[in-house]
């Protein structure tokens, strides 16, 4: 029985999957078995997929017949499991051939850690865009990534899920939640934070790949709706532990989404409410230029202003 079992989704992705798959085959660490479930693919997927799963014993192969969504491919990821680890990955995204290596070597001192690495982002083409996947999400760079991190993710998802490494028990008690279309990976993070404690790899052994066809990219408005059901999820589940500070942020996110969403009345409501819990911050600042300006004309002043900073 192998030791890590590498759960790859895949949808659409037949011009990434050969990288993909092959950064999995190449991985100094051998002893894993890769299982890849394709989501009722409209493309050559399914022919890419059968080609590799011929050539290598590692993999098994499995193939939706209706598309069921990203949560649902997940949990049937999980139940074909059979590693002590599993490690997620999508059909568009690269692994450094170490990565695997490098995540049981911490493994082996703390089996309940999650190990995850930094992620470098790649265009479609796989140039790197000279981003991490950290820096791209604001001011995660400057929070805590390990130990136990679940206040710095109550106020926003920073976490590669591409290149999480945990034990498979623990992950499996907690599933993804078949409810949410774009950010079930964040609402399965947060419920393993309160758990588990976390172990950041700084080095950049995942790349995550930018393009047209990334989901969250192409369906803004849904995602922002999602946001909201995450952000009430926890303010019901984890609230009353939060600090004044992280429950501000909460509340700008709200904010932020309803502004996306058209409704300036609720953004202004939830804007105030993080206000008067936190009224010297950036982020309130932020947030009432998005409300008092409109999103759009508030992110390009941020730009601009970014732009002349010395």
């Amino acid at each position: 029985m192998p030791l890590v079992s590498v759960l790859m989704s895949s949808y659409n992705h037949e011009a990434y999957l050969p990288i993909a798959i092959e950064s999995v085959l190449n991985q100094t660490f051998k002893d894993f078995e890769l299982i890849i479930l394709d989501d009722a693919s409209s493309d050559h997927s399914k022919e890419v997929i059968r080609y590799y799963s011929k050539r290598d014993p590692r993999i098994r192969a499995y193939f939706h017949k209706k598309n069921r969504g990203i949560a649902r491919t997940m949990n049937d990821l999980l139940a074909k499991a059979n590693g002590k680890y599993v490690a997620t990955f999508a059909s568009d995204d690269v692994w450094a051939k170490n990565k695997l290596e490098k995540q049981m070597a911490v493994l082996k001192e703390n089996d309940n850690l999650v190990v995850w690495t930094e992620g470098e982002v790649i265009d479609k083409n796989g140039n790197p865009t000279g981003e991490l996947f950290t820096h791209i999400h604001g001011a995660a760079k400057k929070k805590k990534k390990s130990g136990w991190i679940l206040n710095e993710l109550l106020e926003g998802n920073f976490i590669c899920s591409q290149s999480v490494l945990v034990k498979r028990k623990n992950i499996v008690r907690i599933g993804y939640d078949e409810r949410l279309k774009y950010v079930n990976d964040y609402k399965l993070m947060l419920d393993l934070a309160a758990k588990y404690e976390f172990y950041f790899i700084p080095e950049p052994l995942t790349q995550y790949r930018i393009h047209g066809r990334n989901t969250i990219i192409s369906k803004r408005k849904e995602l922002r709706r999602e946001e909201l059901i995450i952000s009430q999820y926890v303010l019901e589940k984890y609230g009353k532990d939060m600090s004044p500070k992280t429950m501000s942020r909460v509340y700008f996110n709200m904010a932020h989404a309803y502004l996306t969403l058209g409704n300036r009345l609720e953004s202004a409501r939830f804007t105030l409410r993080g206000f008067l819990l936190d009224p010297i911050s950036v982020a309130s600042l932020k947030s009432i230029a998005s409300c008092v300006l409109g999103e759009r004309l508030s992110a390009a002043l941020r730009s601009v202003y970014h732009k002349t900073k010395p």
